[in-house]
């Protein structure tokens, strides 16, 4: 896995921003930008992008904080909360760009 993603690992999700068709994450600073929209795997099912809950869904990850990313090539990558099964699954097999990573002072950067 990225030394980038882990420093996700104990940051909190402070704030969810839909842009006209991507997404911004944003965990004390650092921002994750997504262009393909992620899928939630809830207790209660998957949740994705055109379900009616989707946003709602979405914003009740604000403050939750990451336990871990994992990072499957070419596939996914998926967000571990701490205190919970939920996660978020971004795809990566969309045939392009699909994260854009940044921490807040720019030192880093990832892009998959």
């Amino acid at each position: 896995m990225s030394e980038v993603l882990d420093i996700l690992a104990d940051r909190k999700l402070s704030a969810v921003v839909f842009v006209q068709d991507y997404l911004q994450l944003q965990f004390d600073g650092d921002t994750m930008t997504l262009y393909a929209w992620p899928t939630f795997l809830l207790p209660q099912g998957i949740c994705s992008f055109g379900d009616v809950a989707y946003r709602n869904e979405l914003c009740s990850f604000i403050t939750r904080i990451v336990q871990r990313v994992e990072l499957l090539e070419q596939q996914c990558l998926t967000l571990y909360f701490k205190g919970t099964n939920d996660v978020i699954r971004i795809p990566l097999d969309t045939g392009r760009e699909a994260v854009y990573f940044t921490e807040y002072d720019n030192t880093s950067w990832l892009t998959l």
